[in-house]
């Protein structure tokens, strides 16, 4: 579980660093405000939200929350065969699903980019509908893709589901570098198409490694599939609150100054970078391993299990957030601060990274918690919460954004509170259902706190020498944040191990142990 928890993290890792370059071209490449609409990235990043919707509520929520975990029940319950016609069932009724509602789309999408984008008019309304439609063909592909990467993550095979992020973002590199000069954000497109095509291309060969195989259809509408819908309806409500929220966040920004989607999106992919390596790949090894604990029905271990993730990824992302925060301006302009993105633009992205920071350990938790509940076959809390949660982050945003004037950094900080918020609720409903009231570790979090107190004052007297990031040499600038980087982990090591974390104890031991026994 550790080993593939790390061959995740590090694929997340590499994926997240092709993502930083992803995003370092395409600011370089197109700046924030570009007058030409087709090498605007406020349109390109409109775009992504319909194809996006489609996969994540049809899809993606299916996937996360029924498929799974029923997959996992009919392979260890009944036999394999029975688990491989149940696949292709679903993976046929998601398909057809996903075909229809991006046709509609497609045909519609007029209408509904107007209603996403209130803020658009002219050239640059129609280029965000031209890139609507030619990423609709997306989200079919990564439905098939996804339903695979199911299987192998049900069945402990995680090599796909490495490559898969990592092959995507080459894709989109690619379309920047081969025809985003020529043809604009129009070239990114099919890079991001391409770069989904390789999604699925690495998830076959471990798929039919695992005994998937294409089977004759049949009827696809039966008691198995039935059971899937009837058991994902919940989680795609809640994949729906998620979604609004994204959609009131570009709704709101296109409201905004021109370029206030693109601040939004840069920063957010920054700030999501600790929650995709640490949070997202935790969660997501240890899933399976939950359902299998609720099918047994040993609450006890799953309890202790879900305490100790919890654990394990504050002990990472407490420092993390901290130092996020306070190098956000050095890491944003050592990316972006090149070609068409100038000073200015750094510095208001920064500032919006900083706030979006304040969330990135609630949106982390999020990710385990809400498996938790699906592992349980309990969809309707993460919804309930979810929706509340969607509330306030609207709510916040608007006021944030309108009534202070706060712009983009309204939006984000109400990202960061719902996400808290969300958190929060989803912990104490938790602890609820399992009647454990010891989920959340608080004197180890103190610790953490304590030993990023430290950690940061340490990071911000050596930002604040005049030495630091002086240099015009980007490679110069690498290698002081690397170096800062080495010595607050440091920093931060020695003060948990003298404050005797059981976290950090746990580590060396393993590593120790590893290292013992060659």
């Amino acid at each position: 579980m550790v080993k593939n928890s790390i061959l995740i993290g590090l694929s997340f890792l590499v994926s997240k660093l092709l993502g930083l370059l992803r995003e370092t071209l395409l600011a370089s490449y197109f700046g924030i405000s570009a007058l030409n609409p087709n090498y605007n990235l406020d349109a390109y990043f409109a775009a992504f939200k319909l194809p996006d919707f489609v996969f994540n509520i049809v899809s993606s929520g299916v996937i996360s929350a029924a498929f799974i975990p029923l997959f996992v029940e009919y392979y260890t319950k009944h036999n394999p065969e029975r688990a491989r016609r149940f696949a292709c069932d679903s993976l046929y009724i998601l398909t057809l699903t996903v075909a229809i509602a991006s046709i509609i789309l497609f045909i519609g999408a007029r209408y509904f980019v107007q209603i996403l984008v209130p803020g658009f008019s002219g050239e640059l309304l129609e280029t965000t509908i031209n890139l609507t439609r030619l990423m609709l063909a997306v989200p079919l592909i990564f439905t098939i893709s996804g339903v695979l990467n199911g299987i192998n993550n049900s069945l402990n095979h995680y090599k796909g589901m490495a490559l898969a992020p990592i092959f995507y973002n080459l894709g989109i590199i690619l379309g920047i570098v081969l025809w985003g000069k020529k043809y604009g954000i129009e070239g990114v497109a099919w890079g991001v198409i391409i770069g989904s095509v390789c999604c699925l291309a690495v998830q076959i060969p471990e798929a039919i490694k695992g005994g998937f195989h294409f089977m004759k259809v049949g009827k696809i509408w039966n008691e198995h599939t039935k059971r899937l819908i009837s058991l994902a309806i919940p989680r795609i409500g809640g994949m729906s609150i998620t979604q609004l929220s994204l959609f009131a966040d570009t709704f709101l920004a296109s409201l905004l100054p021109v370029g206030s989607l693109t601040y939004i999106n840069l920063s957010g992919n920054l700030y999501f970078v600790p929650v995709g390596i640490f949070g997202v790949s935790i969660a997501v090894t240890h899933f399976s391993h939950l359902s299998s604990l609720a099918v047994k029905d040993d609450i006890q271990n799953f309890a202790k299990n879900v305490r100790a993730l919890i654990q394990t990824v504050l002990f990472i992302l407490i420092p993390t957030t901290v130092g996020m925060i306070i190098i956000s301006k050095p890491l944003v302009e050592l990316l972006f601060m090149r070609g068409m993105f100038t000073a200015e633009n750094a510095e208001i992205t920064a500032k919006t990274l900083q706030i979006f920071s304040i969330g990135i350990i609630g949106t982390s938790l999020v990710q385990i918690l809400a498996r938790a509940f699906y592992a349980l076959k309990n969809t309707k809390t993460p919804l309930i919460v979810g929706a509340q949660a969607f509330t306030v982050n609207f709510l916040v945003g608007y006021t944030a954004a309108f009534y202070f004037h706060l712009q983009t950094y309204g939006l984000a900080l109400a990202t960061a509170v719902s996400s808290t918020i969300y958190c929060i609720l989803l912990i104490i409903k938790l602890q609820q259902k399992l009647k454990n009231s010891s989920l959340f570790p608080w004197n180890e979090s103190l610790k953490y706190l304590v030993a990023s107190t430290i950690m940061a004052i340490f990071g911000l007297l050596i930002i604040n020498n005049s030495y630091f990031t002086s240099s015009q040499n980007s490679y110069s600038n690498l290698i002081e944040l690397g170096v800062l980087f080495v010595l607050c982990s440091a920093i931060y090591a020695a003060c948990v191990y003298s404050l005797k974390s059981e976290e950090y104890i746990h580590w060396v031991s393993k590593i120790k142990v590893k290292f013992g026994s060659k």
